[in-house]
């Protein structure tokens, strides 16, 4: 009963509109019913484009409409799209204020959405002298899954190098999809004490005798690599509780007395302020998950080449010479000494693929 009520109102409003479009016709003749026409077929003519959303998303009909104008016309999915990834074809339904229909086809494109945060690494905690400048990025990246290699902003307001104290600041990296990552560390402000002078002194005394201007940085590198390696008995007893004493107590022996005992801090700490002194980047470096008696240190070592351990350590009667080795280089002689350089890669800047030359 109700379609036949409806079938009737629709048909009154047909014969109503064609009676009207008649009168005019006859009144105004065919220049007003093309008038009329156009009047009542304005607005269905619109512009479309191709879509790209994520699966996430919402999306309308209206939003494939260039200029998309709600008082005027209004538009919707003949079928609503599937939620599958990859393109499809939509039908717009467009319908302006007279009733008249348009219909449009358009391409829609469902892609994953980038919710995976870049990651951070090589972020530490800071030491500098007063009046030191800082290299915050010295070592820190940050990789995305889709954008690659990209850039590391740092909050370094509050750190002031004149003033000897601890400071706050944080690495964060944003991708293109507003993942952001954030990391935290400190900076370290101190006061060059008289025995870090002596240090300083006693290292470029040294270097003076194993080294010369003739040599390059590599050259540099591994006689102090030799000098540490040789001069130096491994007993498992460290010298000193902190890094700069240890390596002064070390060198003043070998000096001294032509050798030195000591355990992974002790050949760590002299290669260290000795490659430093020779003006290379170093990063010291500790065993992930070492446990108390099973710790172990050495360094990564830049000569402007990229990052590659070094560590001097003589301890095992084997052939491998850990001098500027590549991560594929440690992790394999790893499989022989087990997880001996277990490398927490997401703190670490990785090396270069292919060996040291």
């Amino acid at each position: 009963m109700k379609k036949k009520k409806k079938l009737k109102r629709r048909l009154k409003k047909n014969l109503m509109l064609v009676l009207k479009l008649s009168v005019i016709m006859a009144l105004t003749g065919i220049s007003g019913f093309y008038f009329l026409n156009m009047l009542i077929n304005s607005g269905l003519n619109v512009q479309t484009h191709e879509l790209v959303v994520g699966l996430g998303e919402a999306v309308q009909a209206a939003d494939f409409i260039s200029n998309y104008d709600a008082e005027k016309i209004t538009a919707v999915f003949e079928k609503e799209p599937e939620r599958q990834e990859g393109k499809q074809e939509v039908v717009l339904i467009v319908t302006n204020s007279y009733g008249k229909s348009k219909e449009y086809k358009e391409t829609l494109k469902f892609v994953k959405l980038d919710d995976i945060p870049p990651v951070i690494s090589g972020v530490r905690e800071i030491t500098v002298n007063i009046g030191d400048p800082v290299s915050y990025l010295e070592g820190v990246t940050a990789i995305d899954n889709i954008d690659g290699i990209i850039d590391i902003t740092v909050e370094k307001a509050s750190v002031n190098t004149r003033e000897e104290g601890t400071y706050s600041i944080m690495y964060e990296a944003c991708d293109s999809s507003g993942n952001v990552t954030q990391v935290s560390s400190v900076v370290n402000v101190k006061r060059e004490s008289y025995s870090q002078i002596q240090l300083n002194e006693l290292a470029d005394k040294v270097l003076s005798q194993i080294t010369d201007t003739n040599m390059s940085m590599a050259q540099k590198a591994y006689a102090i690599y030799q000098y540490a390696h040789t001069h130096i008995v491994y007993t498992g007893e460290r010298l000193a509780s902190d890094w700069d004493t240890e390596s002064y107590m070390g060198l003043t022996n070998i000096e001294s007395t032509g050798q030195s005992g000591g355990d992974c801090h002790t050949y760590c700490s002299v290669a260290k302020i000795l490659l430093d002194r020779a003006g290379a980047k170093t990063i010291r470096v500790e065993r992930r998950n070492g446990q108390p008696g099973n710790t172990h240190f050495w360094l990564l070592v830049n000569l402007g080449s990229g990052w590659y351990h070094f560590d001097a350590i003589n301890v095992f009667d084997d052939d491998f010479e850990c001098f500027m080795k590549t991560d594929a280089e440690v992790k394999e002689y790893s499989k022989l000494r087990k997880d001996y350089y277990d490398l927490d890669e997401t703190v670490f800047p990785a090396s270069p693929t292919t060996p040291f030359k």
